[in-house]
This record gives structure tokens, sequence and C-alpha cells, in this order.
């Protein structure tokens, strides 16, 4: 008697391929799925960003909204991806979160980019610091 085949796993973006398997068949609901799950995550994340915005038109909160999601769906994927290598994890557990976390940082964009160089320059300082001293 052969084992049972293992269980699937139970994230967020295998709920959605199976849901829309039953719209679009399975091939392209493998494809779309994961899309679903970083759209829902940004639109949340954008809406949340929005609302801390001050008070604007309608066209320029549904603009700023476009532009975040639009940025979460070229940009989640592949910081999900780096991430997931980096913290030894599942990506499919991070594509909901990436997204919701670039489409919610809003107009903090700025704040963010120096965050991120002043990162970068610390880590170069670092690591030059570390062979300057392992070559002495």
């Amino acid at each position: 008697m052969s084992a049972p085949p293992p269980a699937a796993p139970l994230d967020v973006v295998t709920l959605a391929i199976a849901l829309i398997t039953a719209l679009l068949g399975p091939g392209s609901a493998a494809i779309v799925g994961p899309y679903v799950v970083i759209l829902l995550g940004a639109v949340m994340g954008s809406a949340w960003s929005a609302s801390r915005r001050e008070t604007e038109t309608r066209l320029a909160t549904a603009r700023h909204m476009f532009l975040h999601v639009s940025l979460a769906l070229l940009a989640t994927v592949p910081i999900a991806l780096m991430l997931g290598r980096w913290l030894e994890f599942d990506d499919r557990w991070l594509l909901g979160p990436v997204a919701a976390v670039i489409g919610g940082i809003g107009h903090d964009w700025p704040a963010v980019f120096r965050w991120a160089l002043d990162l970068g320059k610390r880590t170069v300082e670092s690591i030059a610091q570390r062979k300057a001293g392992g070559q002495q």
C-alpha cells in the first residue's frame, strides 16, 4: 500500500489558485493566482496609505492608488523572492505582505530611499572595514 499524497501547502496563494481554477482552469490559475494576492495586498496597502494623506480630490486619490498598486505589481515578486532566500522562507507567504507594504508606504518613499541608501552605505563601509582588517 502506498503512502497518501502530501497535503497541499495551506497559504493564501494556493487558496487563490484553487478558487481561480474553477473560473480559468489550472494552467491560467497558476499564473493569475499569485497576482490576485499581490493585487489585493497592494490595494489594501495603498488604501491605507491614501487614508493617511491630506484630503484630496477623488481623482488624486485614484491616481495615488493606481501608481502604488502598479509599483507593487512590478516589484513584489522580485522583492519577495530575495526576502524568501535571505530569510530562508517560502516566498509565496511573502507576496501579500510585501505588496501591502509597497502599496502602503505612500508619500513616505523619500524617507524609505534615504533609509535604503544609508543601509547600503553602512553595509559597504562594514565590508570594506572587514576586508581592510583581514589584510593587515
